[in-house]
């Protein structure tokens, strides 16, 4: 079981990730695996389970999903998961391509990708010690 707690914005995520798994009309059994897969090892309450397995089974529109989505962490997690799915039958179908791109979108129009960079950068900075960097060899 995971020991990631799961907030409301992350159980939004993975519904979120079953609703993507319908954007091309079908279920492959790679991607029927990974569902049922992440339904029974997840931190999702009982409760949680049940509306994942309806969702599995009924489907749910991917954009009312998304919306629910709070966090930025989890829409960036969520845009990875896409192309993640988007392979998994090794077949990245039209409509799934541009759900993608439609959330990447959204998910890096939320970010400042400057402010980003100069906190790596910084980070990069401290993590280098005296003892290495002057380091006579």
């Amino acid at each position: 079981m995971s020991l990631i707690k799961m907030t409301e914005s992350k159980f939004q995520m993975w519904r979120a990730c079953i609703a993507a798994i319908w954007l091309d009309g079908k279920i492959s059994k790679e991607e029927l695996k990974w569902a049922k897969d992440k339904i029974q090892t997840l931190a999702f309450s009982p409760e949680q389970k049940i509306i994942m397995e309806n969702d599995l089974t009924h489907g749910l529109d991917f954009a009312e999903a998304c919306g629910r989505i709070g966090d930025k962490v989890d829409r960036a997690f969520l845009l990875h998961m896409l192309r993640v799915l988007g392979h998994i039958d090794k077949d990245f179908s039209t409509k799934e391509k541009e759900a993608y791109n439609a959330l990447e979108k959204i998910v890096l129009s939320k970010l400042d990708l400057k402010e980003i960079a100069a906190q790596i950068e910084k980070m990069e900075f401290e993590s280098y010690h005296e003892d290495v960097v002057y380091k006579n060899y």
